[in-house]
């Protein structure tokens, strides 16, 4: 559910509660962390004043992290009671940062335009062919076994690992070079063994794919 802040006033909210439509503390939380804000913040480039929009995901996680989407747009995953200036102190120490990928996303998005519903059914059908038989091929290599191999159409994700060893991989992939159709398989493969991106996660990549570095930019173009 994504709503503008404006549209939450708190309010509201205590007159849903004493009409009977939210009828417990627990259903307060529950909306809380399933609520997303659009977000507008102000601020000063040489001296021109810059508006800029970003997507603010609240939860019960301890830490922020900030997402460039393909499309550009600016989303940030925070605490629930974290205050906002401290969220938009965030963003300002990752301006340069920000900037630089939302760069790279527009970038991408000239290099690899959207596919046509045709060009999307071909790369899934190339997919369900290529993808299943490179995660075999390098599974065996690693010792490893996915409980599942599954091809979606994902926008924003090549490859996912899901904490019971779910694999999925986004048809999109048959875009790129099979160099990186391969460092997409063997990354996934990897987080059987390491839910992470510690040094010991890539350390096992790079004993399957000496180049995985150059593989990764292949990527990312």
């Amino acid at each position: 559910m994504c709503l503008n802040i404006g549209q939450v006033p708190t309010n509201s909210i205590a007159a849903k509660k004493s009409s009977g439509l939210l009828p417990c503390h627990f259903c307060f939380i529950f909306i809380l962390q399933h609520l997303c804000y659009t977000l507008m913040k102000c601020r000063r480039i040489k001296g021109v004043l810059t508006v800029v929009e970003y997507q603010l995901k609240r939860s019960r996680r301890k830490t922020m992290a900030v997402e460039i989407t393909r499309e550009g747009q600016v989303v940030v995953r925070a605490p629930l009671r974290l205050p906002l200036v401290q969220i938009e102190r965030f963003l300002e120490e990752k301006n340069s940062w920000i900037a630089k990928h939302q760069e790279t996303q527009r970038q991408r998005r000239l290099a690899y335009p959207e596919p046509t519903p045709e060009e999307l059914e071909t790369m899934a059908q190339q997919a369900q062919q290529l993808i299943p038989q490179r995660v075999e091929h390098y599974a065996n290599l690693m010792g490893l076994s996915p409980a599942a191999v599954t091809i979606t159409a994902a926008r924003t994700r090549f490859g996912s690992c899901s904490f019971q060893n779910r694999l999925c991989f986004s048809c999109r992939l048959m875009a790129y070079p099979p160099e990186a159709i391969d460092y997409v398989v063997v990354h996934e493969l990897a987080h059987i063994l390491h839910k992470n991106h510690g040094s010991e996660f890539y350390a096992l990549i790079e004993r399957v794919l000496p180049d995985y570095r150059d593989r990764r930019a292949l990527r990312s173009r």
